[in-house]
């Protein structure tokens, strides 16, 4: 299993999670905070089943399979009726 796992803030446009929930007081997530958790619950499945193991770090979304990042990319950045997205 992993033991670090890095976000890649220069990869698809991924948030930090690392204030999170300190700076986030107006208690609201934008898409890509939601986008950002989504790869983060997935690296931690992937890790969980040992498909991450080829890695000392893993680097979100650089080893999350693209069809993955795609789709959470896809999901998290369509509009959906009521939403102010």
């Amino acid at each position: 299993m992993c033991q670090f796992s890095q976000i890649d803030l220069e990869e698809g446009g991924c948030s930090c999670l690392c204030t999170f929930p300190n700076n986030y007081s107006h208690k609201k997530l934008d898409k890509f905070d939601v986008e950002s958790f989504a790869l983060l619950g997935a690296a931690v499945a992937l890790s969980h089943k040992g498909k991450l193991n080829n890695y000392d770090t893993v680097l979100i979304p650089n080893h999350i399979p693209r069809w993955v990042f795609e789709e959470i990319k896809r999901v998290c950045r369509t509009k959906y009726r009521g939403d102010d997205w």
